[in-house]
């Protein structure tokens, strides 16, 4: 009887949970290479897609400069088209700021290529970055 009430505890409790719609659902991991005039660097990036909205997807780890879930940068597909959006966006702490920026995906989604320029606050200085996201 009493995992039974556990049971039904954590059910209630998880389907609540799962009414909020601005939470992400669901990852996907990438590889990330970039390219810039500060040299090239290879990491990770999850990206999550809302649920409040299945075009908007959360960039985690973007620019190699986020921890999950803190500051998460926001794009949206559309036709295999990519848009930050805001622009601009502020990436991490406020050192630094998306510009402008826009991607594609490849056709079998396994491809992002991304060309954005960045305010580097500390340097007070715009970098343009190539990246190409793989999976």
């Amino acid at each position: 009887m009493r995992k039974a009430k556990l049971f039904f505890g954590v059910l209630i409790v998880f389907m609540f949970g799962s009414c909020s719609s601005n939470e992400p659902t669901g990852y996907t991991t990438w590889r990330c290479a970039e390219v810039s005039e500060n040299g090239s660097r290879t990491y990770l990036v999850d990206m999550y897609r809302t649920k409040a909205d299945t075009t908007v997807y959360l960039l985690s780890n973007f620019h190699n400069i986020s921890v999950e879930g803190l500051y998460d940068v926001k794009v949206k597909l559309s036709n295999r088209k990519i848009t930050f959006t805001p622009t601009p966006q502020q990436v991490g702490s406020s050192t630094y700021i998306i510009k402008s920026g826009s991607g594609t995906m490849n056709a079998n989604s396994t491809q992002i290529d991304f060309s954005y320029n960045i305010y580097d606050a500390n340097k007070k200085s715009e970098i343009s970055v190539h990246a190409t996201y793989t999976r």
